[in-house]
């Protein structure tokens, strides 16, 4: 027997224990839907964070690592800055945001781009210093609420909470892609058009989003000792981490605007009204359902006890 007809023969045979098509109906619907990819992937977190001159500066050593691919709590810390913005509390909150995930990584990717454009001078010049650009942080924070907030408008029917959530966004919009800004007129635009269909309002997320998780890459991570293999993202900067959970609310069915820090999630129960609670945090309850709660009791009894 020829090798050409020994492997035709190993062809059909494996091809014969395989059910045909018509004998599947009933089988394929009892297949498990895919399981949700686990993504690791590291980012360092520096031993102290401060403001100097309109950045966020990180100084001494790595102290320690974040996880944020694992965190969808990230995108929840980082959209509530936007409530924090132009009032005594907004220095306090950034610095507390990279205190806990780390530097958002201009520094980072302006040395990619200098490695890839071959200008040694712009990584030589900015080897050592890590920092951020406070502008260039709160464009990210703006731009991804908007694209977050579009998306919920998208999946729900809209309501107080979301059309309140749209009003606050600026425009123009100065929208951060990596390192570099453009700006849009999002509500003016003719793309959008006057009656803002769920359509469009989708494409406009998508054109937020894809600029911003264009260089992560999905790679294989390999336990030698385990020998098992893990899937790993590759990513310049943290802000781009931030986007790809932006782009894994668009793959949510529902989308909710928490009452409390309007912050966007994904609820998991259908009278979910508050986002969920941090991986670190020690309770099982919202962080912001506690917060509205407590506020409630304090109002109350200050009531009672100025009667």
């Amino acid at each position: 027997m020829s090798e050409s007809s020994g492997a035709m023969s190993l062809v059909r045979d494996l091809g014969g224990r395989w059910p045909s098509p018509k004998h599947m109906v009933g089988r394929l619907r009892k297949v498990l839907g895919a399981q949700p990819l686990e993504v690791s992937g590291s980012w360092p977190i520096r031993q102290a964070y401060n403001m100097d001159g309109g950045e966020i500066v990180g100084t001494g050593p790595v102290s320690s690592h974040s996880y944020p691919a694992e965190a969808p709590e990230i995108l929840q810390e980082f959209l509530r800055l936007f409530s924090a913005f132009d009032t005594p509390s907004e220095t306090g909150a950034i610095l507390s945001f990279c205190e806990r995930w780390g530097g958002l990584g201009y520094s980072e990717l302006r040395r990619a781009e200098g490695i890839k454009s071959g200008s040694t001078a712009r990584t030589s010049e900015s080897r050592e210093r890590v920092a951020d650009p406070v502008t260039w942080v709160k464009a990210h924070v703006v731009a991804s609420y908007l694209a977050a907030t579009l998306l919920a408008v998208v999946k729900n029917e809209p309501d107080a909470n979301l059309i309140d959530a749209l009003a606050q966004i600026p425009r123009p919009l100065v929208f951060p892609a990596g390192s570099d800004y453009f700006s849009w007129h999002y509500l003016d635009d003719p793309q959008l058009g006057p009656e803002g269909t769920r359509k469009l309002l989708l494409s406009a997320a998508t054109q937020l989003i894809g600029p911003n998780v264009a260089g992560i890459h999905i790679v294989p991570q390999v336990d030698d000792e385990a020998m098992q293999v893990g899937t790993t993202l590759r990513f310049t900067a943290l802000i781009e981490v931030i986007w790809w959970h932006v782009l894994k609310l668009a793959e949510s069915p529902k989308l909710r605007v928490c009452q409390e820090c309007r912050s966007v999630f994904a609820p998991k129960r259908t009278n979910q009204v508050y986002c969920p609670p941090p991986a670190y945090s020690r309770g099982e309850e919202s962080l912001c359902a506690v917060r509205q709660r407590m506020r409630s009791y304090r109002n109350k009894k200050s009531g009672v006890e100025s009667k």
